[in-house]
């Protein structure tokens, strides 16, 4: 965790249930969905089973059950199918670390992880096929970016990827600009 930013564990939490108030609307109008579906499909045919990471809302959830046959949504607080489970604690939470899933799916949320190695450690042991991630990145410490992540700099190399991700590999990384902020989509895979 970003130890200058949060004093205590409590408070990154309720900082992150603050957070998921503020920025509920933005996740309503997100409108990438049916590009995600078609990157999911390109690099994970076969997949079956999804772990939504930091899932802020049920439509999102509602929004990959049409297309998948398990789906399980965590963020830190239960909402209707929402699991409370922190990204950085997967492989030790009672139900989520107990299983595998073909693919773990984080659209705007890896900004938000407070341990990213933690999150790694679940990723690693807990994703069968790999990752696909969509997230905000290349700016500096502001009160929405909690990840000590090198990755979500604006100077990440492929090369970074693909040793942070190892034993996974990056087989798809694109960098998208638009006037308010700056993203990543990148997928890594067994």
């Amino acid at each position: 965790m970003n130890s200058e930013q949060f004093p205590s564990y409590q408070a990154y939490l309720n900082f992150q249930k603050n957070t998921a108030r503020e920025t509920v609307s933005r996740t309503l109008q997100f409108r990438q969905y049916p590009r995600i579906m078609s990157v999911l499909e390109m690099f994970f045919p076969e997949a079956n089973s999804i772990l939504l990471i930091g899932c802020r809302h049920p439509i999102e959830y509602d929004l990959f059950c049409k297309n998948y046959k398990d789906v399980t949504a965590i963020d830190l607080f239960d909402e209707g199918p929402i699991t409370n489970c922190d990204m950085s604690r997967i492989y030790d939470h009672a139900k989520i670390g107990g299983r595998n899933y073909d693919v773990f799916v984080s659209i705007r949320s890896l900004a938000h992880c407070a341990d990213f190695n933690g999150f790694l450690k679940g990723l690693k042991l807990h994703a069968s096929l790999g990752i696909y991630c969509f997230t905000k990145a290349g700016f500096t410490q502001s009160k929405w970016f909690c990840s000590d992540a090198e990755i979500l700099q604006s100077g990440a190399s492929p090369a970074l990827f693909q040793t942070t991700f190892a034993p996974f590999q990056l087989r798809h990384l694109q960098y998208q600009w638009n006037q308010e902020e700056y993203n990543i989509e990148f997928v890594c895979r067994r």
